[in-house]
């Protein structure tokens, strides 16, 4: 890894956490581990349209005029007019998303709500709010098809924040060196198509680089998330944070 990997690294994990947060924005868990292959680069941030009406730092544009910032990472968040398709708002600077992620943490009327979620067989099941659940006793469950299908991958929110979905395996355990690769099971690494959320804290980020490299999804604590696809973010996963945004 290069040292401007190293110093974008140390930005993310501690300047912006601790600057930024100021005792606000509140990580679970260890900070991230560094690969030590440096094989593995952040992508570029290639964005497709998504399946919803769009704004761009707080102003609504045509779904394809995402497509004006690849190569520049984005910063999406998930809020009650992403629930209702009704406008997804994603920001350009990562300071702009996080004071929006707290505004909403604390207003029922624009964050995304649990009392309406469907279960993974679509009947109605009310979820409790994160308040609820007790500290570390949450889980994010990833899976590689839409609606809860496919082969899924359960993160533990007493274990902290996941900097390589590569090493999150499906079964077995992850092999380093000669194999670099989980035995017998298959990674979890840009393979998310849903995600099934219930943690103690307030949001959950998905990044599309390793140790939160890249683009952002941001999704509410408490929420089954049943088509990625909805806001362009099938199958880009590849590491994990979990924040709490209220004091």
């Amino acid at each position: 890894m290069s040292a401007r990997q190293l110093g974008r690294l140390a930005a993310l994990s501690i300047g912006m956490i601790a600057a930024y947060a100021a005792g606000n924005l509140q990580g679970r868990g260890q900070s991230f581990v560094i690969s030590p292959s440096g094989r593995r680069r952040t992508k570029p941030s290639i964005h497709k349209p998504p399946l919803m009406p769009l704004a761009i730092d707080g102003k609504e544009v045509a779904p394809e005029s995402i497509q004006d910032f690849n190569g520049h990472p984005l910063y999406t968040v998930l809020d009650r007019g992403a629930q209702d398709k009704m406008m997804l708002q994603v920001f350009s600077d990562i300071g702009q998303a996080m004071e929006y992620c707290k505004r909403i943490a604390s207003d029922p009327a624009a964050r995304w709500s649990s009392d309406d979620l469907h279960s993974r067989r679509l009947v109605s099941s009310p979820i409790p709010m994160s308040s609820h659940i007790p500290p570390g006793g949450g889980y994010v469950d990833l899976y590689d098809d839409v609606y809860q299908g496919g082969t899924s991958w359960r993160l533990l929110e007493w274990d902290g924040n996941e900097g390589d979905f590569a090493k999150v395996c499906s079964s077995g355990i992850y092999i380093g060196w000669p194999v670099n690769g989980c035995f017998p099971g298959i990674n979890a690494d840009n393979r998310a198509s849903s995600v099934d959320c219930r943690i103690s804290l307030t949001h959950v980020v998905l990044a599309d680089g390793i140790n939160l490299g890249g683009s952002w999804l941001v999704l509410p604590a408490v929420g089954i998330f049943n088509d990625l696809n909805l806001y362009s973010w099938n199958d880009r996963a590849s590491s994990m944070m979990m924040l709490n945004l209220l004091p």
